[in-house]
């Protein structure tokens, strides 16, 4: 059984030329597909293989006139039963993962991808009571899922090694601005920090995923502190500056030794 209303049902039905005032329809059918044309507030176009062309009552009646409202049955069966899949399809184009591709089966996989994760969404909201938004349920998905399966790849870095023990899996993975205490000599200290890795890719916003990478904090009191993150997702908002690596000079720099002033706060 098919029910479709579309823009590509519209371009199907393009042989439907007829102008129609509201209310009317007009029709044409093989053995065992209706297309149908209906002039509501605007033209309808649908393709149905389970309706003939005929009218049935909606159960409403005309403002002005006081007479039933009647409606084709395609019509009238499509707004009872798609309601759920046109939600979905709302809720899938804010975050869903397909990408242009040639090979079909590619599309059809990441579709079942965000029907799934709709589902998971829809059994956390009855199971939990909590109501996060759909992309900040994706979003925490996906760190988990890195916090549980990724492999971090242990390197050897010169400079003074790491020291701080509340960034566990650098919040997830993710970079995010960790806390700087307070001094005595100032309130709101800040620091000026950089990621270095292997770019594995990014998308349009500069989420950026690096590989085999570390952090570098340079402060003024101390040398250049190496933090290594291993495989790392940095959100698009997060970065100022992307640059190449120099690797000759970087192997002749003493980084245990290199202290610099952070930078001042970046207001947008």
């Amino acid at each position: 059984m098919l029910v479709a209303q579309s823009e590509k049902t519209e371009k199907k039905c393009q042989d439907l030329g007829k102008k129609l005032k509201i209310g009317e329809t007009e029709a044409k059918h093989t053995q065992n597909l209706l297309a149908l044309k209906y002039k509501d507030k605007r033209e309808v176009f649908m393709l149905s293989t389970m309706h003939k062309n005929e009218f049935a009552n909606t159960n409403k009646r005309d403002k002005v006139t006081n007479l039933p409202i009647q409606k084709p049955s395609a019509v009238i069966d499509y707004n009872q039963k798609m309601g759920t899949v046109d939600q979905k399809d709302m809720l899938l184009s804010s975050i869903g993962c397909l990408r242009k591709s040639l090979k079909w089966y590619k599309k059809l996989f990441f579709h079942f991808i965000d029907t799934f994760l709709l589902n998971a969404y829809s059994l956390y909201l009855v199971n939990t009571g909590k109501r996060p938004s759909l992309a900040e349920f994706h979003i925490n998905l996906i760190g988990q899922i890195i916090e549980k399966y990724h492999e971090a790849r242990v390197q050897v870095h010169r400079g003074r090694p790491s020291t701080s023990e509340d960034r566990p899996l650098r919040l997830i993975e993710r970079h995010f601005p960790s806390l700087v205490p307070p001094t005595e000599r100032k309130k709101n200290p800040t620091r000026y920090c950089r990621v270095l890795g292997t770019l594995k890719g990014f998308d349009q916003t500069i989420n950026v995923i690096l590989d085999e990478s570390h952090e570098r904090v340079y402060r003024s009191s101390q040398g250049v502190e190496q933090v290594v993150l291993g495989l790392y997702i940095i959100r698009g908002d997060n970065v100022a500056v992307i640059g190449e690596v120099d690797d000759k000079r970087e192997s002749e720099l003493d980084f245990g030794s290199i202290k610099a002033e952070p930078l001042n706060p970046v207001v947008n």
